[in-house]
């Protein structure tokens, strides 16, 4: 059986989309600095790779789902394609995280309909589909580690009581990879759509 083909594409397309309703707009995107008058809290609006979706691509070439078994059957495991666009601290905190992020998934600010992505386990077998739904919402990619010593101990982190969410609170160790990190920013993604090759990490 053939192991997982893994690609990563990166575009502009897979950006958050900017929320079309003005006053929205403005409400939503007022919550950081609201945020930022609260006592001693500290926010940083650094850049994450936002994810758009997720593509089985074996499954998604097929018209059906027994067609898709088959071609499973066959190929093994499927290529899978992770797209990624870019957002940001701030855009997290004021959509995924605003109090009111139901909102932005009501019909009176254009209704997004989530995608439904039909997956196969390893006996071919059609699992629970993944949805990645709201245009509008960051999506930030995080990262996330479950450690066990050989005490059997298991390490975590006392998160502080200034950031903006879960405070207080121990949790795994981990975080967000930072785009600026290896040089993305939205002129590269930008450069990369208009070159037509936006596919930057592959693993077979």
């Amino acid at each position: 059986r053939k192991a997982h083909q893994l690609s990563v594409k990166l575009s502009s397309r897979f950006c958050a989309e900017t929320i079309s309703d003005e006053e929205a707009r403005k409400k939503f995107y007022s919550w950081w600095d609201e945020r930022l008058k609260e006592p001693n809290v500290t926010l940083f609006d650094g850049t994450k790779f936002r994810i758009h979706s997720v593509l089985p691509l074996s499954a998604t070439a097929c018209e059906d789902f027994e067609s898709a078994r088959a071609q499973h059957q066959t190929e093994g495991n499927p290529k899978v394609e992770i797209r990624l666009g870019l957002t940001s601290y701030r855009e997290f905190i004021c959509t995924n995280g605003h109090p009111d992020w139901k909102q932005l998934m009501t019909s009176n600010i254009e209704l997004d309909r989530p995608l439904y992505l039909p997956l196969l386990d390893d006996g071919g077998q059609q699992r629970n589909s993944v949805e990645i739904g709201g245009k509008y919402f960051a999506h930030p990619v995080g990262v996330s580690a479950a450690l066990v010593t050989n005490d059997r101990m298991a390490p975590l982190i006392l998160r502080s009581g200034s950031v903006a969410e879960i405070k207080n609170c121990w949790a795994w160790p981990g975080g967000h990879a930072e785009p600026s990190h290896i040089g993305i920013d939205k002129s590269i993604l930008r450069q990369l759509d208009e070159s037509g090759d936006v596919q930057v990490i592959k693993r077979n």
